[in-house]
């Protein structure tokens, strides 16, 4: 069976307690959204455990169990980054021959989720889209993760992925 339409929601750190971040509640709650709209063969989550012992992509799955059907989730559990994130769910997804891919993550990562996707999915024949979260940041944070994630990507467009 293939995975027509496939959803991948990028996981984010949870708090130091183990509770989910604003971060992830607003990735999560986009993927519910987009969920309730579209009929998507498989949700996967992905996210390792960056920080803490649990992986991101499990946290995830906790909190999506009294939206999305069980039998719907996928986890992906090792990824460090963003390229990891990539790479990994792509492993997972290639036998099912996915057609449509959508992509969620917060706002002030998606330029470089973009280019990451669109870079290593350009030549695997399906068709990706983007759904960016509300960044749920104070101003002062804001202004950090934007030159932070403006700095990544530059980073990776002069030295690639290695």
């Amino acid at each position: 069976m293939s995975f027509k339409n496939v959803l991948i929601v990028l996981g984010c750190s949870p708090r130091p307690d183990g509770r989910p971040s604003d971060c992830m509640i607003a990735r999560v709650r986009k993927a519910v959204q987009l969920y309730r709209k579209n009929n998507y063969s498989k949700v996967l989550l992905s996210g390792g455990p960056a920080r803490y012992r649990v992986p991101e992509s499990v946290v995830m799955r906790v909190m999506l169990l009294n939206f999305i059907p069980h039998e719907k989730i996928l986890l992906e559990r090792h990824s460090r980054d963003t390229v990891h994130n990539a790479v990994f769910c792509w492993e997972l997804l290639k036998e099912k021959k996915p057609k449509n891919i959508t992509v969620v993550t917060s706002e002030h990562h998606m330029p470089r989720t973009r280019y990451i996707f669109k870079r290593l999915y350009s030549h695997m024949g399906v068709s990706l889209k983007f759904e960016a979260a509300p960044d749920t940041f104070d101003p002062v944070e804001s202004v950090y993760y934007r030159v932070k994630e403006r700095l990544l990507l530059l980073k990776l467009r002069v030295f690639g992925f290695g």
